[in-house]
């Protein structure tokens, strides 16, 4: 009684302390790692590829055929769809800075002011900083000023009214009204600084407006499944 068995011995050792197969030492070995969380951590290669992706994308001015050489190699290395949608926000304000500085100097070189307008709308459109269009709107300026003092002043009348409009839709504050005023000066092409004022003064208010549209509605959906959610509670609970 006093001494085991080898096969005794053996046996309690296997009770006291279990072992997997293959695996030397105490320590059981750890749980593998699940897929969301090597997806969260991500493989060196898609590491690398995101850093890449995010060093072109805070660029002022980004290449757009580099950010979409570098959301190739991003969906390439694995990176989920969702974790692209801000670079290929990135990569298409690029791509409408990049197509508004050439609609701006094709229309300083031709000096034709309606090329001009058109390109002022889109460097509205892709928010270029204001210092690359000081040239285009000075040149409008002087262009307005040979216009108003030839026999033809139709097109500066049609400004005019359009500034007189958008005046009057932000004195009013109505959503339709300042569409319709903005999309109206916007046909037109202002140009002239202080008109542009007057379009942007707009157009941040129509902003606003949306806004709190928006947060409106969001409230209003928020209440009303309360409301529904507090009456099948008290049907459910008869």
């Amino acid at each position: 009684v006093a001494s085991m068995s080898a096969s005794d011995a053996a046996h309690g050792e296997h009770v006291s302390s279990p072992r997997r197969p293959g695996f030397k030492g105490g320590t059981p070995p750890q749980a593998p790692m699940s897929a969301r969380s090597f997806l969260s951590q991500g493989s060196p290669r898609s590491l690398r590829a995101k850093a890449n992706l995010r060093t072109i994308c805070e660029e002022e001015n980004a290449d757009p055929a580099a950010i979409q050489q570098a959301l190739e190699c991003a969906r390439a290395s694995g990176i989920a769809a969702f974790e692209l949608a801000e670079a290929t926000e990135a990569a298409q304000r690029s791509a409408r800075r990049r197509e508004a500085r050439e609609a701006l100097s094709g229309a300083m070189s031709s000096r034709e002011e309606d090329d001009l307008r058109k390109a002022l709308t889109m460097a509205d459109e892709a928010a270029l900083d204001h210092r690359e269009v000081e040239g285009a709107i000075k040149l409008i300026e002087l262009l307005e000023t040979s216009e108003r003092s030839s026999a033809d002043g139709g097109a500066a009348s049609q400004r005019a009214r359009a500034v007189a409009r958008l005046e009057q839709a932000v004195k009013s504050r109505g959503r339709k009204e300042l569409e319709e005023a903005i999309a109206g000066a916007e046909s037109v092409g202002l140009g002239a600084k202080n008109q542009r004022a007057v379009l942007a003064e707009a157009r941040v208010l129509l902003k606003m407006i949306k806004a709190r549209h928006e947060v409106a509605q969001e409230r209003r959906a928020l209440e009303e499944r309360r409301y529904q959610g507090e009456v099948v509670g008290a049907f459910g609970g008869r």
